[in-house]
């Protein structure tokens, strides 16, 4: 009997990842261990399978392994897995620092490359990208190495750290996958944004979280919510600690610390957190399989370091970027942010919704990066964002459907399209920068808003020439206003204040929602100097981050030392625009006919007062309330973004 339970065990080992690992792993000379939430993923037998995760919760060990059990075991016939990181540089330090010692550590997988030397009397290739076994390859490949990820033909993908891959890297990895026999495909990643990322990918899946049940009174509890279940621990320790103790080879495991446990949040008994079972919270329109799997099963887990952060969150003592951490990587969950800093999934988030036809074209020449895209009308009612570089003019436009035709199949729901990123080089001693002459003529904004300094001089002669349509504008400390809307029009003397952390929070959470529409190739948009995988439009907008300035007390954008310009330039089209703050029960329509609205007023100026002073209270000329109340009754509707269009 003893004889049939280890040939049954040798023959689960060849064909089920859970036991391959036990059977095969070693780390530092000593069996390998799976905590037991975490058997019924390595024996899942989905196609394909994505894990939403917090950090260190021995997912990567997870994925590891699959790739060396597909590769060591011949899986498919043909034993080729293909592992996809982010970005390229992370192979190196993978490859060499994770995936080799665990190969060296554990002898019989060793054993494979010596059995291939002895069969073919050649040495296996063993580098950075490609490490070979008897009866398979292992493949690491960057998401940004799109050529290198076609030209391998893979029974199994594995996509370590999903949000940070690049726009199309799943459906790219999934193709290669085709031509085998028995595919597996494997995706994992710490959350970041809401309906991103790993996040979207599970809304397609079951997305299963771990349930685990009270002993006392057969309460089950999501793990993913810390907050829900850790608790004050008594001064009597024996009465708090009950019928249930640590003890790992029962299946066994609690989290008791100096002053907190993880209990019931109905009757606070102790809770075994290995006690449990997976649940699926979507039922319909499944797609694949899906996990959710919290912070708390780890049986590694530095738990009084981790009730410290969340009482600091209880208790309201973190910032943004400290509170964004701890959902993302403590809890496995995502958070929308009101600030902190743009990756490049989404910028490219944003261009999902575009239909394949709207493209930019790319000229790139010494004089000027300009891109645009030949729409089959003419644009007009645009909206223009100017920052002053040295010599250089840095500009965004954008438009919105309610004004043009053309751009209703690009966003039907009226959301703003960006219809140009790029920079002009200025010449010296010319006024009023002629430079953007052209494209004032060509692009035929509503209103432009040009950044006020470092050349006020030549900005203040460029609204001169073109009065009510060019505001230079200053970026002032609005928090010290004490004011409830985030930028001022002053109309007498054609200039515009505004607060640079509010209003780039704006910019920032159109872009995390998807809501300005850009290009297919918008990673390239401002033309490519110093980066051939970004043009300078990606590039600009990621290099800001928010971050807290503890002598200010308040939140700030910074940059650095690096270029933001094209950032600045889109945050004045907004500007320029009348875009408010996202909120949800908000209207965003634009009146459709736009002349009708201003027939309602004596001039051109007081319909554009009306609408700066009902969005914001914002436009500095007195007598106004009049009229907005005089617009809000005869329109009955909300004023939406890009309202203005005369």
């Amino acid at each position: 009997m003893v004889r049939l339970a280890i040939d049954k065990a040798d023959l689960l080992a060849e064909v089920d990842l859970y036991y391959w690992a036990l059977k095969y792993r070693r780390i530092k000379g000593q069996p390998f261990t799976i905590v037991p939430p975490l058997k019924h993923v390595y024996q899942d037998p989905a196609t394909e399978v994505f894990i939403e995760k917090a950090a260190q919760v021995f997912v990567s060990e997870y994925l590891v392994n699959l790739a060396l059990f597909i590769a060591c075991t011949g899986w498919a016939q043909r034993g080729n897995a293909l592992y996809i990181f982010p970005y390229t540089p992370q192979i190196s330090d993978f490859s060499n620092a994770r995936v080799e010692p665990e190969i060296l550590s554990s002898p019989l997988i060793l054993a494979q490359r010596k059995a291939y030397k002895e069969r073919t009397g050649s040495a296996p290739v063993n580098n950075i990208q490609l490490k070979q076994f008897d009866k398979g390859f292992i493949y690491f490949r960057g998401s940004t190495q799109r050529q290198q990820i076609i030209s391998v033909d893979a029974d199994g993908v594995i996509y370590d750290e999903v949000d940070e891959m690049t726009e199309g890297t799943i459906e790219a990895g999934k193709k290669r996958a085709t031509s085998s026999l028995i595919p597996i495909y494997r995706g994992a990643s710490t959350p970041k944004y809401p309906k991103l990322g790993i996040d979207a990918l599970m809304e397609r899946s079951d997305r299963k979280v771990w349930m685990v049940k009270c002993r006392k009174c057969g309460f089950q509890q999501d793990l993913a919510k810390v907050q829900d279940v850790v608790f004050d621990l008594p001064d009597n320790h024996a009465d708090a600690l009950l019928s249930v103790f640590p003890n790992e080879e029962k299946g066994t495991y609690c989290h008791i610390g100096t002053h907190y446990y993880v209990g019931c949040p109905k009757c606070k008994h102790v809770l075994n957190v290995w006690d449990g079972e997976w649940v699926p919270t979507h039922t319909e329109h499944v797609e694949f399989g899906g996990y959710h799997i919290p912070k708390l099963i780890s049986n590694r887990l530095p738990f009084d370091e981790l009730t410290k952060r969340v009482e600091k969150e209880r208790n309201g003592q973190m910032d943004e970027i400290q509170k964004q951490e701890f959902y993302n990587s403590d809890l496995g969950l995502p958070r929308s942010p009101s600030g902190a800093q743009l990756t490049f999934q989404d910028i490219m988030g944003c261009q999902e919704s575009a239909p394949d036809f709207f493209s930019f074209k790319t000229k790139q020449t010494p004089e000027a990066w300009e891109t645009w895209y030949e729409f089959p009308d003419q644009i007009n009612g645009t909206f223009i964002g100017v920052d002053v570089g040295f010599s250089v003019l840095h500009m965004c436009i954008i438009a919105f459907p309610a004004h043009n035709e053309c751009l209703r199949e690009i966003s039907p729901d009226n959301y703003p399209v960006l219809v140009y990123a790029g920079s002009v080089f200025t010449k010296e001693n010319v006024q009023s920068f002629c430079e953007l002459d052209p494209y004032m003529s060509r692009w035929r904004p509503i209103r432009a808003v040009i950044d006020a300094m470092p050349d006020k001089r030549r900005s203040i002669e460029l609204s001169k020439r073109y009065p009510s349509r060019v505001f230079p504008c200053s970026y002032v400390d609005w928090a010290k206003k004490d004011k409830d809307f985030i930028y001022s029009f002053n109309l007498d003397k054609n200039t515009v204040m505004g607060g640079r952390t509010e209003t780039l929070d704006v910019v920032y959470n159109y872009i995390y929602t998807r809501r300005l529409v850009m290009p297919k190739n918008v990673r390239y948009a401002g033309g490519n100097v110093n980066n051939k995988d970004f043009g300078q439009f990606p590039q600009h907008l990621m290099n800001v981050t928010k971050i807290m300035n503890t002598e200010r007390g308040a939140y700030e954008y910074t940059e650095g030392n690096l270029d933001d310009h094209l950032l600045h330039a889109l945050n004045y089209a907004f500007i320029a625009a009348g875009i408010s703050p996202l909120n949800d029960d908000e209207l965003r329509i634009v009146p459709q006919n736009m002349g009708e609205v201003v027939q309602k007023f004596s001039s051109k100026d007081e319909a554009f007062l009306a609408f700066s002073s009902l969005r914001f209270g914002g436009a500095q000329k007195g007598g106004n309330n009049g009229r907005q109340a005089y617009y809000a009754k005869h329109t009955q509707r909300k004023v939406g973004p890009g309202f203005g269009g005369y």
